[in-house]
């Protein structure tokens, strides 16, 4: 999972052509409370290219990725970032 500052732009990509794809998820947390919430899913496999998607980024709250296999295993997470 990749984000693209120019733009505030996330994107999944599946590499591999073994009938499982990807799904990676944008985690949003509140640096008062310290909660946290899923804000955006994306998800690619079966075809070709990569799932794309916007989501402002701003400096009221943190930010972290994480990406995960839909054919098993674990799941991948990326440190917390703001803009």
């Amino acid at each position: 999972m990749k984000f693209h500052d120019n733009g505030d732009v996330f994107e999944v990509c599946d590499t591999k052509a073994d009938g499982h794809g990807v799904a990676g998820r944008l985690w949003e947390k509140n640096q008062v409370t310290q909660n946290a919430k899923t804000v955006l899913v994306l998800e690619d496999g079966g075809d070709s290219g990569c799932a794309k998607k916007g989501h402002d980024i701003g400096n009221v709250y943190t930010y972290s990725m994480d990406i995960s296999w839909n054919g098993g295993g674990g799941t991948y997470t990326s440190g917390w970032f703001n803009e």
